[in-house]
């Protein structure tokens, strides 16, 4: 048998003996380090040579580590070479990043500590929401303008239901008849009358505190406020036509402006007059207008006026231009004249007002000739 044999193949075929058999202890030592160590791949050795040759080993060496997975590939038993790791470790120059971060900054495999994780939270808290396009400053300012420009053409539209044009044409000229200095008189004379359920118009005809006005204009209050000259009193009804639209007051009041009373106007046409009131939500408005005559009952024929009458001018005076008054206002009415229709209003004849007065015993005849 020829003894030309490998001297491995000796060793591996020569007798054992039990001294050289590890002990007990020392197999339990190698036992622990194998279940640690990695299970080797099996060794192969070339023909002529003695040295055991790994290729599996050998092209594991060149595999690149597993992507997405940086602790397996640091736990691997593959051992890279330094090539390999010189290019997994390299800094991409087109991103910027470092060895081990991702694009986002943070590192991969790293545990956050609560400290960082409400710093993180609290930095995405505090990121400004995305408005949407309508909530812009801009958008805003649009629509702000919009909505004034229909509400102001709203009401403009609004405006000639309530005041005409003949309404806004008598201020311009209430405007230009109070530059005169009878007419700033008359006006001290006239007194707005409110109630509980609106406003009208009243006139002092004696300086002690007496009032007339219309009977509609005080309604069920037993204390309406006059105010006239720049004061107001509390007023009280003392007496009220049954037949006509006329009721008279009393203020406690001395020394007032008065306005002097007619005797009486028995319907000439023609006439030329200024009325003075609180129209519509305007106070000491003066216009002019001329009478028509006498329309309505024999018993108690109402004045037609052709002048700007409204609401409001209830229990204004009829004022000639001598000074004396020759009516009161208490209506306005819609009539065909010449088959037009137009409006006119209504007066109460002054001889009516010397009526009610020596009714409630204000005056008597004679104390009416001696005013006048």
């Amino acid at each position: 048998m020829d003894d030309r044999r490998d001297p491995l193949d000796k060793q591996l075929q020569a007798p054992i003996h039990a001294q050289d058999l590890p002990g007990k202890d020392a197999r339990q030592e190698d036992q622990q380090l194998v279940a640690q160590e990695p299970q080797r791949l099996p060794v192969k050795r070339l023909p002529g040579t003695h040295e055991p040759v790994n290729h599996l080993a050998d092209q594991e060496e060149h595999l690149p580590p597993l992507a997405g997975n940086r602790q397996d590939a640091q736990t691997s038993p593959i051992h890279h070479s330094p090539e390999a790791r010189h290019q997994r470790d390299a800094v991409d120059p087109t991103s910027g990043s470092e060895p081990g971060m991702r694009d986002d900054g943070f590192e991969e495999g790293r545990e956050f500590s609560e400290e960082e994780l409400e710093r993180y939270f609290a930095e995405a808290e505090e990121e400004p929401a995305t408005q949407p396009f309508f909530a812009s400053p801009a958008v805003r300012r649009v629509v702000v303008a919009v909505i004034a420009l229909v509400m102001l053409v709203q009401v403009v539209a609004w405006l000639p239901s309530i005041y005409s044009l003949d309404a806004i044409r008598f201020l311009q000229v209430s405007a230009e008849l109070s530059r005169s200095p009878d007419i700033q008189l008359y006006k001290q004379a006239v007194a707005i009358v409110r109630t509980k359920d609106g406003k009208g118009t009243g006139f002092v005809v004696d300086q002690g505190g007496w009032v007339i006005t219309n009977r509609h204009v005080v309604g069920d209050d037993p204390t309406p406020v006059v105010a006239v000259n720049g004061e107001r009193y509390v007023a009280q009804v003392v007496a009220a036509s049954e037949e006509v639209d006329l009721a008279l007051l009393a203020i406690d009041a001395q020394d007032l402006p008065a306005l002097s009373l007619a005797d009486r106007y028995d319907g000439e046409p023609g006439v030329p007059f200024y009325v003075i009131g609180n129209p519509l939500f305007f106070s000491g408005i003066a216009n002019a207008g001329e009478t028509l005559g006498l329309i309505g009952h024999a018993r108690a024929p109402a004045m037609a006026l052709q002048a700007p009458i409204y609401r409001g001018n209830s229990g204004s005076p009829i004022i000639r231009e001598d000074g004396q008054v020759i009516g009161v206002v208490y209506a306005m009415r819609s009539v065909q004249v010449n088959q037009r229709k137009m409006k006119i209003g209504l007066a109460i004849p002054v001889q009516w007002v010397h009526q009610l007065m020596e009714d409630a015993g204000v005056w008597t005849e004679a104390a009416r000739a001696d005013v006048e």
